[in-house]
């Protein structure tokens, strides 16, 4: 428990020193973004956090449900951005 509270009091920290007033982030729904999510709620509240979901409805969905589920469960809002195959070609 303590070491949740010294990361959240950094994130809090971090958001002091960059004037921001809420968090945007990635969400996969896998274990490391759900983490990262949670520790950001913890740290400033659902009402600040912003997920964002990128996913190619061709390929696979799973993880625009994944994040859905995340988001669901700590309360916070999800973006879902559709990407088209070839639509990130360099």
């Amino acid at each position: 428990m303590r070491r949740i509270e010294e990361i959240s009091r950094f994130i809090r920290k971090k958001m002091n020193e960059m004037d921001r007033s809420g968090i945007v982030l990635a969400l996969s729904g896998g274990l490391d973004s759900s983490v990262v999510t949670g520790l950001c709620v913890k740290a400033v509240g659902k009402g600040k956090v912003t997920a964002m979901v990128m996913y190619e409805k061709e390929a696979s969905e799973e993880a625009s449900k994944n994040a859905e589920t995340i988001s669901d469960f700590f309360g916070i809002k999800l973006v879902k951005i559709e990407t088209y195959p070839n639509s990130y070609e360099i």
